[in-house]
């Protein structure tokens, strides 16, 4: 499978984005902020076509990023993984 580097980048981005509000806030808000963050740079990119590009595909996968880390992170905690340090 050969995944464009942009995809990849907004990806990551969404990870980060989950990771580093889930650090902070709950888990339901991070994610919201993730989709809030996704859609918004894709309205921007929407509403200044001189400069930029917008693609609707781009969200999805900054929003895939950021479920893929919420995953992650509950298996995390329900593993217990922290509980035996």
């Amino acid at each position: 499978m050969n995944i464009p580097n942009d995809k990849l980048m907004h990806f990551t981005g969404g990870a980060i984005i989950f990771i580093l509000a889930a650090l902070l806030l709950p888990q339901s808000i991070a994610a919201l902020l993730v989709w809030a963050v996704a859609g918004g740079k894709e309205l921007y990119d929407q509403a200044h076509p001189e400069s930029h590009t917008f693609d609707g595909w781009d969200a999805y996968w900054t929003v895939a990023g950021g479920v893929l880390a919420a995953i992650l992170q509950w298996l995390w905690f329900k593993s217990g993984f922290l509980l035996s340090l």
